[in-house]
């Protein structure tokens, strides 16, 4: 097999002794790491990195993998680099010419993981758009995609999606209060000719209300009926209740209104 670094590989135990592991692949997985009883011969699920000129094991998952953004703390900076805590006990690091500006430590920093062509070590970059790009896009509208939140500007909030592509979730888009380093769902609404990815943070069209209107009536059978909230309710008072947007649980309250399923009054929504 070839030895995947910067990411899980499952590797076989060869030989135990009183420092560690020796696992396949020249892999050693020292004492520290190992968190409960393993055998020789036993096959373990390892995340593999480089530690001077020795290939390391860990059983615990660091805070990312290769080709993957994190938004990690920095630990320290020397003459050497900028060193980031990403989970594991050799610190990560990001070279100087990675670093797009001062980086402070203490602070955190959205970074990308790649792997150096001449070490063949893990690194990390903060110039993101050297490696997020918008082409060879493989997304299609409706798609749920993951996102790391990036920054905020005029418009809205600026994401990462899929460790691969930029999006943004237009301010109108956007019904919970996100922060820079968040991760969470949201849903393709529009890739445009530019490649540029317009995203919601609910589903899009039909599936939406749908999903709203059974959340609606779940809610309503378990407030015995009867939910104070109308088409004159303020948007925010219906996301902190539903977490959906007024435009999405109006549609939804109307449909279930002309399927005979509700009634609408000044006063709130009720089981018929």
């Amino acid at each position: 097999m070839t030895l995947q670094v910067g990411q899980f590989n499952q590797l076989k135990v060869e030989s135990i002794n009183d420092s560690g592991a020796k696992l396949s692949e020249d892999v050693f997985l020292p004492k520290s790491a190992i968190l409960q009883p393993i055998e020789t011969g036993a096959t373990l699920n390892v995340f593999v990195y480089q530690n001077k000129e020795q290939w390391i094991g860990s059983l615990e998952a660091p805070y990312a993998q290769v080709y993957e953004v994190a938004y990690l703390r920095v630990a320290e900076v020397n003459n050497f680099g900028i060193f980031l805590d990403w989970g594991l006990p050799k610190q990560l690091m990001l070279p100087y010419k990675e670093s797009g500006g001062q980086m402070r430590e203490g602070r955190r920093y959205m970074v990308f993981l790649y792997l150096d062509k001449a070490t063949n070590r893990v690194v990390a970059s903060a110039n993101l758009p050297k490696f997020i790009k918008n082409r060879d896009i493989e997304l299609k509208e409706h798609d749920q995609v993951n996102i790391s939140v990036v920054d905020f500007n005029e418009v809205g909030t600026r994401v990462i999606i899929n460790h691969k592509h930029w999006g943004i979730v237009y301010k109108n888009e956007s019904f919970k209060k996100l922060r820079i380093g968040d991760t969470d769902i949201a849903y393709v609404k529009k890739i445009r000719e530019d490649g540029k990815i317009d995203l919601s943070m609910q589903k899009i069209g039909f599936e939406a209300i749908g999903d709203a209107a059974t959340q609606i009536m779940a809610l309503l059978e378990k407030n015995n009926g009867f939910l104070p909230l109308t088409d004159k309710t303020p948007p925010d008072v219906i996301y902190q209740r539903l977490k959906m947007s007024k435009k999405v649980f109006k549609k939804s309250i109307g449909g279930l209104y002309k399927r005979r399923i509700i009634d609408i009054s000044k006063e709130g929504i009720r089981l018929v």
